[in-house]
C-alpha cells in the first residue's frame, strides 16, 4: 500500500492538481486535527472514516485509473487497507492513540509536499505513512489480552502456532 499511495503522491505532486482539491484535502485534515485530540470510541470511528477519506481524496489527484485498480486490489487484503486498524488499540491504547496523532503530522506533510509540486518527498511521507499501521500492529501484539476482539485475530494466533519454517 506505501508504494502504491507513495506513487498516488507523487503523480498528485508533479503533475499537479486543483486548488479544490487541495483544499478538500485541507478540510479532511483539519477536521481529523480536531478528532485525534478526542478521547474515545466514538472519536476514533469518526477518524476511520475521515482517514478513509483523506486517502480517497490522494489516490483521486493521481488521476490514474491503472492506480486506483492495483489500490483496490491490495486494500481489499486483510490489515491492507488506510483504515484497517487493530480498531480496540487505537481506541484503547494511549501508544496507539500517539500514533493517529503522527499520521495527521504526515497528512498535513503530504499535503504541503504536493503543493509544492515535491515529489520525491510526497512519496516518502506517504511510504513512511502506511508503515504506521505496521506499528499499530506491534503494538497490539504486545497487549495480547485485546487480540481476541480485533476481526482477523485467528491469523495472528495461527502463525505463532507455526514453526517458522513453515510460514
Amino acid at each position: 500500500r506505501g508504494v502504491l499511495e507513495g506513487t498516488a503522491a507523487r503523480f498528485a505532486a508533479e503533475r499537479g492538481t486543483s486548488r479544490t482539491a487541495l483544499r478538500a484535502l485541507h478540510a479532511v485534515s483539519d477536521e481529523i486535527a480536531e478528532v485525534v485530540q478526542l478521547a474515545g470510541y466514538e472519536s476514533f470511528e469518526r477518524y476511520v472514516a475521515l482517514n478513509e477519506r483523506f486517502h480517497a481524496k490522494l489516490l483521486a489527484m493521481a488521476a490514474s485509473q491503472l492506480l486506483q485498480r492495483a489500490f483496490d486490489g491490495i486494500t481489499a487484503l486483510p490489515f491492507a487497507s488506510p483504515s484497517a486498524f487493530v480498531v480496540l488499540s487505537e481506541a484503547e491504547l494511549p501508544e496507539s492513540r500517539e500514533l493517529l496523532v503522527i499520521a495527521n503530522g504526515h497528512h498535513r506533510s503530504l499535503i504541503d509536499a504536493i503543493e509544492r509540486h515535491e515529489g520525491g518527498r510526497a512519496e516518502h511521507i506517504a511510504r513512511e505513512h502506511a508503515r504506521l499501521a505496521l506499528a499499530n500492529l506491534q503494538i497490539a501484539l504486545r497487549h495480547r489480552e485485546m487480540l481476541a476482539s480485533v476481526p482477523g485475530h485467528s491469523l495472528f494466533t495461527l502463525a505463532e502456532q507455526q514453526p517458522e519454517e513453515e510460514l
